[in-house]
């Protein structure tokens, strides 16, 4: 694989995934000595953690191998000649385009700012043959409205940032036209951009626009060789399947939410950071209690926990516990509830209550026949009798 200046070599395996944690400093023999005030502060390093799962790699990979295949497409005898030729009517070809596509608060955006400081040690990377400074990785959001021309602007905008360059003001000054704007775009991505990634796609699914601007982002990838990654949430994958070539800009990577394991691994780390005076053990009902009320999302889990915290603090309470988590979300967390897949916590509570009346009844024949009520209930609606088992039983299950 040809290397770069500014790139760094490609990582695998537990290396990689070594690199990529982000684990703050924290010391409870310490924590527990300051005051309240203190500890407040100390708290936002919650927000700091970071567990890479599957979705990391996967995402590293990908922005890797993309930036590879752009950089390696201006070397090209074609992308030279095209320097110095009109880009309105010039095809290279498209180094590739691809979606990052997955359900809100799973953890994309972050995903991503962490494997572009795994590939990259540099703003700028520098290409020989001909010589140029590449800005490897330029983020854009889409534009509410999915207008072309503030899509375009706004990629000027961010070249003349890292480059000191007139672009953008120039681009306004001249009021030029979206065919202008392209071309010129073009010809600055060519020289200058290796991946542009646009967060926030499913805007173009929710406009009239949107099948504008990925036409203009079609002819922006032939004409100028540059790798395109389009980061949204899932429901916008319903807009790319349309037409044949709407879908074939969306292949790529999507992810839902966290399985119950990983989620577990990650709330074993999180679960960590403690800054109340007292240490709460982390037991199986309280990760059941959290994947199940956070519907494993990330970004959900990070804030319930650092919330509960904050009002143990605040309130002088000094212990994180499930009754705590329980009024911390009913009071803060009331707008994300509607969104939550309340099957999962039907269940949960279900379960609950089922395990507390085997154990409270004094009804001995219930106990006694509990299997075949069980088992009954797995025919009749037709149900995993494992899953019924665990409801209300510790249940292992062992490979022969």
């Amino acid at each position: 694989m040809k290397m770069y200046d500014g790139l760094n070599k490609m990582l695998t395996g537990d290396y990689l995934l070594h690199k990529m944690s982000i684990y703050p400093e924290y010391n409870y023999l310490y924590i527990k000595k300051f005051d309240p005030c203190i500890r407040l502060n100390e708290l936002s390093k919650i927000y700091d953690i970071y567990v890479p799962t599957k979705m990391t790699i996967e995402i590293y990979v990908q922005l890797y191998l993309s930036l590879i295949k752009s950089l390696n497409k201006k070397c090209t005898m074609a992308a030279q000649k095209q320097r110095y030729c009109s880009l309105q009517n010039g095809v290279i070809g498209g180094a590739d385009s691809f979606t990052i596509l997955g359900d809100s608060g799973i953890g994309k955006s972050t995903a991503i700012n962490v494997a572009i400081k795994q590939i990259i040690n540099s703003q700028i990377i520098e290409i020989q043959h001909p010589y140029s400074k590449v800005i490897p990785f330029l983020t854009v959001q889409c534009p509410y409205d999915s207008s072309v021309r503030s899509m375009l602007l706004e990629i000027l905008r961010q070249i003349d940032e890292v480059f000191k360059t007139d672009n953008y003001s120039h681009a306004i000054k001249q009021r030029l036209t979206i065919d202008v704007l392209i071309g010129k775009v073009a010809q600055l991505c060519l020289n200058h951009i290796g991946v542009l990634i646009i967060d926030e796609i499913q805007n173009i699914a929710i406009s009239k626009n949107g099948k504008m601007l990925i036409r203009s982002l079609t002819q922006l990838i032939n004409n100028s060789g540059v790798s395109i990654c389009m980061v949204g949430i899932s429901e916008c994958e319903d807009f790319f399947t349309q037409e044949m070539y709407l879908a074939r800009r969306c292949t790529g990577l999507k992810y839902n939410k966290l399985s119950y394991e990983n989620f577990k691994e990650i709330c074993c780390v999180i679960w960590k950071y403690q800054f109340t005076i007292n240490i709460t053990e982390l037991n199986k009902d309280i990760i059941d209690w959290l994947y199940y009320y956070t519907d494993g999302i990330v970004a959900i889990l990070i804030q319930l926990v650092h919330d509960s915290q904050e009002f143990c603090i605040i309130n002088n309470i000094e212990s994180l516990t499930i009754n705590i988590l329980d009024k911390v979300y009913s009071e803060r967390f009331s707008f994300i509830k509607p969104h939550i897949n309340n099957e999962y916590i039907i269940n949960f509570n279900k379960n609950k209550t089922r395990k507390k009346e085997i154990e409270n009844t004094n009804d001995t024949k219930y106990k006694d026949n509990i299997l075949e009520i069980l088992l009954q209930e797995s025919k009749n609606k037709n149900k995993d009798m494992i899953a019924l088992l665990k409801t209300v039983c510790k249940v292992e299950e062992i490979k022969i």
